[in-house]
């Protein structure tokens, strides 16, 4: 799949992905930081995420056992990081 001007549309999903996953490592660095360091206790709140996704669930075939669900953790910092990641992407081309 190939977007207009030429740029991968799994390029950018890369790129989305790679810069949200650095972002929630870099947010919870700053969130074990902020509770160990007081003078930098105002950086905790780029830790803060949320669970959303299905729940668990199994089927079980007596021969075999499959186990389905789906969790996403969404941080701050992981957004954060996400929309420069892309707009550097975007800008680089």
């Amino acid at each position: 799949m190939r977007r207009r001007d030429g740029n991968s549309i799994w390029m950018t999903i890369l790129v989305g992905l790679v810069g949200f996953v650095i972002g929630f490592f870099i947010g919870q660095f700053f969130m074990h930081l902020s509770q160990n360091v007081d003078a930098l206790s105002f950086l905790g709140f780029l830790g803060y995420s949320a669970n959303f996704g299905l729940q668990t669930i199994s089927l079980n075939l007596i021969f075999a056992q499959i186990t389905f669900g789906l969790t996403f953790n969404i941080s701050v910092m992981g957004v954060i990081a996400m929309i420069i990641f892309l707009l550097i992407y975007f800008r680089r081309r």
